[in-house]
């Protein structure tokens, strides 16, 4: 029996094929593994903790729904745009449908550094937005699994709160990947909320 718990197990595996030694159906063997862990490395889907999803994700778990993790501040104008057009309006509603949202204060100036969320930085870059300006958001299961975030490409042009026909594009897509349960009616009304976004 083989046991695999490693890349080096795998390196091992591999040689099997370069010892004649070994008998055909040991190589059959040791493909067979070997395609395995190759599958099992390629689903591995990351996964997030934080202090700030706890409520959220809970609230989602108890009502079969996502979290959506945003980041944003008090000056940043697409960020309130972004908010305003989920949080009121014909979006609201069908918003909350599919989603907990879970607001996340960053990158605050001068006296309203203090209204910055603790931890807030530290869960941005865990999703891989450290870099990506503001906002930026990311949608999870209720158990951390991220399922998406605003980047159009990865780690790539962050679509921020989409506005442009790429981006719209962009937008579309993730919830037609990340929101599987969304209908597409749903999906087609959110987008076109943003082609007139409303503002605060």
């Amino acid at each position: 029996m083989i046991f695999v718990s490693g890349p080096d197990d795998v390196s091992v595996i591999g040689a099997f094929f370069c010892f004649p030694r070994y008998n055909a159906d040991m190589r059959k063997f040791a493909f067979i593994v070997l395609l395995l862990v190759s599958a099992l490395a390629s689903a591995a889907v990351d996964k997030v903790a934080s202090p700030i999803l706890v409520k959220p994700a809970a609230q989602a778990k108890a009502e079969n729904k996502l979290v959506f993790v945003v980041f944003s501040a008090s000056w940043c104008g697409p960020c309130r745009t972004l908010h305003a057009t989920l949080e009121h309006g014909p979006a609201q509603p069908i918003w909350d449908k599919y989603f907990v949202t879970a607001s996340v204060i960053v990158d605050e100036n001068g006296d309203k550094v203090k209204l910055d969320t603790p931890g807030g930085n530290e869960l941005r870059t865990k999703l891989g937005g450290d870099n990506a300006g503001i906002p930026f958001f990311a949608i999870l299961r209720p158990d951390g699994t991220v399922l998406g975030n605003s980047y159009m490409q990865p780690g790539k042009n962050n679509m921020g709160c989409p506005m442009s026909p790429e981006e719209l594009v962009a937008f579309d897509n993730l919830l037609k990947s990340a929101a599987a349960k969304m209908t597409a009616a749903d999906r087609e009304k959110l987008v076109a909320c943003f082609r007139k976004p409303a503002t605060r």
